[in-house]
């Protein structure tokens, strides 16, 4: 019965987001001007900022390539378009 009970809370369950995608989050809700900042992003998801650029690593991606993923993400819906 305890099995049963598992499986189907297991099943039920909503996935937990990866690192990345929380990062992804912070970068979008976070701004500086127009152009959020690494440390402002650090800040917001509670480690430094070179723990930050580590996660990244580990995701094989940089700052640099996240920002112009979301400013292409912007662009691409204009403005009045739903959020990130």
């Amino acid at each position: 019965m305890l099995r049963r009970h598992a499986d189907e809370s297991l099943a039920a369950a909503i996935p937990l987001h990866s690192r990345l995608d929380l990062f992804r989050t912070a970068l979008a809700s976070v701004h500086d001007g127009d152009t959020p900042t690494p440390t402002a992003v650090a800040r917001r998801t509670a480690v430094s900022p070179r723990t930050l650029q580590r996660r990244l690593d580990e995701h094989a991606t940089t700052w640099s390539d996240e920002a112009e993923h979301l400013r292409r993400e912007r662009s691409c819906r204009g403005p009045g378009g739903p959020a990130y």
